[in-house]
């Protein structure tokens, strides 16, 4: 199945998302500018989508990427579908330290990009946490199911 999304390049030097196999879930984005401040640095891709009404794109690092300091805010980041602006992807460095180490420069592939339909939700308010129901695990937290 294939989504028609229209997708609009700042200029002739921004990368195109690119699946790289035939099988592949995501498409690859490029870094075009980097921004770095401190420990954090924003990853300009110098895209925007048009994403169909109902849908929603995610925005994930590479598999590749755990082996860097750096974590990817807010992973996986969506973009809504009334969303205009540039895809921004903002990493920081998980230990503090000044960014100047950054392993994508520009040109590189530095994230991961896929939709996925969103239903809409209808909330129902109820009067008691009783008229919610019973389940197994209850009210049970963080690990409340066990590590295994």
């Amino acid at each position: 199945m294939e989504i028609p999304i229209k997708v609009y390049r700042e200029n002739s030097t921004v990368e195109f998302p690119v699946y790289k196999t035939e099988d592949a879930a995501c498409a690859d984005v490029y870094v075009h500018r980097l921004d770095i401040h401190n420990d954090t640095v924003v990853v300009h891709t110098g895209l925007h989508f048009a994403l169909p009404t109902g849908w929603e794109m995610q925005i994930r690092p590479r598999s590749g990427f755990t082996k860097y300091r750096y974590a990817v805010l807010n992973s996986p980041g969506t973009l809504d579908a009334d969303y205009r602006g540039e895809l921004l992807i903002k990493y920081t460095r998980i230990d503090g330290g000044y960014a100047d180490d950054f392993p994508y420069n520009i040109g590189d592939r530095c994230c991961q990009i896929n939709i996925h339909p969103v239903p809409k939700m209808k909330f129902e308010e109820v009067d008691s946490l009783e008229a919610l129901g019973e389940t197994e695990r209850g009210q049970g937290g963080f690990n409340s199911t066990g590590k295994n």
